[in-house]
């Protein structure tokens, strides 16, 4: 929601854009408590996908740029440096799927 604010204060920023499993993404959402305000939505399921679909309307305007971290040759200094020159991980979390009989359908309202 704030990447022309970032780009314009900011403009040597870089931002990435990782595309996650709608339905793994949802489920992680709702099954964690956050405590800060404006995650409000995913205490409820079917706010957390409606969430969902308003946040990839918004990100299909910034889906044309890709970019690729692991070719990065600059120092890292976080927790996860090693991570950082990885490629970005392809798989999604699978856990939800243990619990789609008691969704009643809700995940066929994403697309992938």
């Amino acid at each position: 929601m704030y990447i022309v604010l970032i780009l314009a204060s900011i403009p040597e920023v870089k931002i990435i854009y990782i595309k996650l499993n709608p339905a793994a993404t949802c489920w992680s959402n709702f099954k964690h408590y956050f405590p800060a305000k404006g995650f409000g939505y995913s205490y409820n399921l079917s706010d957390t996908v409606l969430y969902f679909k308003l946040y990839k309307c918004l990100m299909s305007f910034w889906d044309g740029l890709c970019l690729f971290p692991e070719k990065n040759k600059c120092s890292t200094k976080t927790a996860s440096q090693f991570q950082v020159k990885q490629k970005v991980y392809q798989g999604s979390s699978q856990n939800w799927q243990k619990f789609e009989p008691y969704f009643d359908c809700i995940f066929s309202k994403l697309t992938y």
